[in-house]
């Protein structure tokens, strides 16, 4: 059996067909356990964050039999729990000399794989207990057993980002919801706006900036309720971050620097408006729109920019990971994320949920593409390179070598 293995040694058999895909590699800066959250409760048996763990980077094809098969492995190595770890070579190699014998021919494989990617996963996770000499020892001797010959071993396939000239990008760009609704938002905007002592908008601005986004929002605090009034397409706000599709474009203009904040007003900064309307402009309509999306995507996926939400907590590695997958081969299976999630959610499940969540609105405003799988437009994976592959210092070839620049928008003509 061929097993691809990246820079350490390390086999990938992701189903997104790319020989050692960069998803892992995303990991290696910020995402250090995609789902750590799922066993707080689970003290030092890490059964729970290991199933997820496998899931996540989708490196052995679900079965069912991934903690039985590790359980048994560990009690004939004598292990003091389903889960230690530190193993030792000798006594993994003795155990499997006595184990594999007793276990389908089928399963001998899956077995030896198993044991390599719980080795990785105690290495990313930061549970591994040894010495990494130890780690490179116990890694080895599997991938012996398994068979990895010399020519699999190498860096890992790099990150491709396709070259788009710049009409097609702009032009699938464009119809994209959030172009509208950033064009709506800052026509709505104008030059200037009051804002609060926290930098937001005020009560009498909710239901306006609303509107520019599509959203029917109703002012509880300025403008009370009458009982009978009908209120299923309208979202009740006391404050403008109630409104979360409107919090969402407020922090992200800021970001980008589209809008800034002096004392109590806030003050449109550039030209961005006039972007939509100049044939001229069309390289800074590229890059505005490129740098929103990247902005929201950031409200999802890095704890820094998501405001100090703890609803998020947890979710956002799991996020990453998937706009990763969701750029590579096919995309991230829809039917595999809902499968994590039960009809009643338990609190340790509520990553999964507000993941969930995140892709849905980022696919409300074009930035993912949902059908049988995620994906991510071509016209946007450049900047999932950028943040989330050469971050991590990970290779990427682009197709078109100026993309290297984050400010290039494309060939023109």
């Amino acid at each position: 059996m061929r097993v691809h293995v990246s820079k350490k040694k390390k086999p990938s058999t992701s189903r997104a067909s790319k020989p050692g895909h960069p998803a892992r590699a995303s990991a290696s800066k910020n995402i250090v356990s995609i789902d750590a959250f799922r066993s707080r409760a689970a003290g030092q048996d890490l059964s729970a964050e290991f199933a997820a763990w496998l899931h996540t980077r989708m490196v052995i094809p679900p079965t069912g039999r991934e903690l039985p098969v590790l359980s048994e492995f560990m009690k004939h190595y004598g292990a003091p729990g389903p889960t230690p770890v530190v193993l030792e070579t000798h006594k993994v190699a003795a155990t499997l000399e006595a184990h594999l014998p007793t276990v389908p021919a089928d399963d001998s494989t899956f077995v030896l794989q198993l044991l390599l990617r719980y080795v990785e996963f105690l290495e990313d996770a930061h549970h591994w207990g040894g010495t990494e000499l130890q780690s490179d020892s116990v890694q080895q001797l599997l991938l012996a057993l398994l068979n990895v010959g010399p020519e699999t071993v190498g860096d890992e396939a790099p990150f491709e980002v396709p070259a788009i000239p710049r009409e097609e990008l702009l032009s699938v760009l464009v119809a994209m919801p959030l172009a509208r609704r950033t064009h709506g938002f800052l026509h709505w905007f104008g030059s200037q706006r009051d804002v609060t002592e926290s930098g937001r908008l005020t009560s009498q601005d909710i239901e306006a900036a609303a509107a520019a986004l599509d959203v029917a929002a109703l002012d509880v605090e300025g403008s009370p309720i009458e009982s009978s009034r009908e209120l299923t397409a309208a979202q009740r706000a006391m404050r403008a971050q109630d409104i979360p599709l409107a919090d969402l474009y407020w922090e992200s203009l800021l970001e980008i620097g589209a809008i800034e904040i002096h004392g109590s007003k806030a003050s449109a900064s550039g030209n961005a408006l006039s972007y939509f309307t100049n044939p001229d402009d069309a390289q800074a309509l590229v890059i505005l729109l490129r740098d929103v999306a990247l902005a929201m995507i950031r409200r999802f996926t890095n704890p820094e920019y998501a405001g100090g939400n703890a609803r998020l907590s947890g979710a956002e590695e799991i996020t990453a990971d998937i706009l990763v997958h969701a750029c590579l081969g096919d995309g991230f299976p829809v039917a595999d994320l809902a499968a994590w999630i039960p009809e009643d959610p338990s609190p340790q499940d509520m990553g999964m949920v507000h993941t969930l969540a995140a892709l849905n609105t980022l696919a409300a405003e074009g930035i993912v593409e949902i059908g049988t799988n995620y994906t991510v437009p071509p016209a946007l994976q450049k900047i999932i390179a950028f943040e989330f592959i050469e971050r991590a210092g990970e290779p990427v070839h682009y197709a078109d070598p100026k993309d290297i620049d984050p400010g290039y928008a494309g060939a023109s003509g």
